[in-house]
């Protein structure tokens, strides 16, 4: 963004397929989807610590480091062990966000 890659693929068309079906996600299945939920549930800074250990979680997956199940019990870890700020103001969004990730990196060393 705000550049648009060429690609071979066509652009899809809705028209050609009208009907699209969304099922209701099985959350016992979706252990990453549990984690936004009890963050936005939490409030503070918790979605800023999700976000900065995900971040790790997914480099880590990409770097052969851990299981693509690894990832969930990551975020999982080091957002119920990093402390939250109720009523965060800028800088606490950024020592939360440096906080996660040192913690996630400390349990992948």
């Amino acid at each position: 963004y705000p550049e648009r890659f060429k690609t071979n693929s066509h652009r899809y068309n809705f028209m050609e397929h009208p009907k699209l079906e969304f099922k209701e996600p099985n959350p016992a299945l979706i252990q990453n989807m549990n984690l936004a939920f009890y963050a936005l549930e939490k409030g503070g800074t918790s979605a800023c610590v999700l976000n900065a250990v995900n971040d790790i979680a997914v480099e880590a997956f990409l770097n052969h480091k851990i299981s693509f199940a690894e990832i969930s019990k990551l975020n999982n870890d080091v957002l119920k062990a990093t402390e939250i700020i109720k009523n965060p103001v800028y800088d606490d969004y950024l020592r939360s966000d440096y906080a996660a990730r040192q913690a996630a990196l400390k349990l992948l060393s």
